[in-house]
């Protein structure tokens, strides 16, 4: 089992972590769609989120597994944010 990881975008506007995760909790898949690739050059990131082939590395995880962080009010689970 894995720890909590934290997740954020590059300018901290928006946190998350992932708690107590598993990597058989999720699944893991590569993402040749257009819109994929269109967002990681729209994040000035291609290089190096895309594979040699233009594919995307994701791994879903449940949304109960995820605990937000807004600046403005701390820690939440997305469970209660919906």
């Amino acid at each position: 089992m894995m720890d909590n990881l934290v997740l954020q975008c590059r300018c901290g506007q928006f946190k998350s972590r992932a708690i107590n995760i598993n990597p058989e909790d999720g699944t893991r898949v590569i993402c040749y769609r257009k819109d994929c690739q269109t967002f990681t050059h729209a994040l000035k990131a291609s290089a190096e989120l895309l594979d040699e082939q233009g594919g995307t590395d994701i791994y879903q995880l449940p949304p109960a597994l995820l605990h937000a962080c807004n600046l403005h009010s701390g820690w939440n689970r997305f469970a209660a944010c919906a």
